[in-house]
C-alpha cells in the first residue's frame, strides 16, 4: 500500500496545470506503468557521464518514494541536500531511518 500512495502522490502532481519535473524513487515492480518513465534509473538512462548524472539530480527539486527506497539512495543524497521533507501523515518510522537526509 505505501507504494500505492506514493504513485498517487505522483498522479496528483502530474494532474497539475504547471506540472513540475520530478524523479520517482523506487524499483521497476513496485511502481505504477505510468510513472516508470520517472524512475530514478529511466531519467538517468541517458547520463554517459558521472558529471550528467549530478546536473539531472541538482536540477530536480522534487523526488517521491517511501521511506525505504530513499534510504536505498545513499550516493543520491550525497549529491542532494534538502531543505524540506514531507512525508504521509502515517509516517512513523525512526529516526534511524531518515538519517539519510542529513
Amino acid at each position: 500500500y505505501t507504494n500505492r500512495a506514493v504513485d498517487e502522490i505522483c498522479d496528483n502532481i502530474m494532474g497539475l496545470s504547471e506540472k513540475p519535473n520530478f524523479i520517482r524513487i523506487s524499483s521497476e515492480t513496485s511502481c505504477g506503468a505510468e510513472y516508470k518513465p520517472y524512475l530514478l534509473n529511466n531519467v538517468l538512462r541517458e547520463c554517459n557521464t558521472i558529471e550528467q548524472v549530478k546536473s539531472v539530480i541538482v536540477q530536480n527539486r522534487l523526488f517521491i518514494g517511501t521511506v525505504a527506497s530513499c534510504g536505498s539512495q545513499i550516493e543520491l543524497f550525497k549529491m542532494k541536500k534538502f531543505n524540506v521533507a514531507i512525508f504521509d501523515e502515517k509516517f512513523c518510522a525512526l529516526f534511524q531511518s531518515i538519517k539519510f537526509l542529513q
